[in-house]
């Protein structure tokens, strides 16, 4: 298991659910992850990607996540030299957005958490953008 996930969080599901089956890891993994973080269990993705976390290790999900955050600033870079087309910028996204999720999982963040975080900043964007003459 994870040593970066929130063992509080992780503890506390586990001693307060007894059906915690550890005989299978992966698939018991993948469900308190899911139950922890919010994700409904029923999610195939995400169970895969709580699965994939403990095949690879989260340490390495880390290192694949600054990979592909790096190869999107390069698609970015080549999409404004008109160097490359749409559909890779689109697949690169894909790839940031699947390490993103494992990024809740491995860190134990909400979904709600994320959302909450974004309503301030586009609040806060809209507040700057009103005083902004600039443009």
């Amino acid at each position: 298991m994870s040593d970066l996930i929130s063992k509080g969080k992780l503890l506390n599901y586990i001693s307060e659910h007894s059906h915690y089956d550890n005989t299978r890891p992966a698939e018991s993994y993948a469900s308190i992850l899911q139950a922890v973080n919010g994700f409904p269990v029923e999610d195939d993705r995400d169970k895969f990607l709580a699965e994939v976390i403990e095949h690879y290790g989260s340490n390495h999900q880390l290192g694949i996540a600054m990979e592909e955050l790096a190869e999107l600033i390069q698609a970015i870079s080549k999409m404004m030299r008109g160097e490359q087309s749409t559909d890779h910028l689109i697949e690169e996204i894909a790839d940031v957005e699947i390490m993103v999720h494992q990024l809740k999982i491995i860190f134990g963040i909400f979904d709600y958490e994320v959302d909450r975080e974004m309503d301030f900043k586009i609040d806060r964007l809209s507040e700057r953008m009103k005083d902004d003459t600039t443009f």
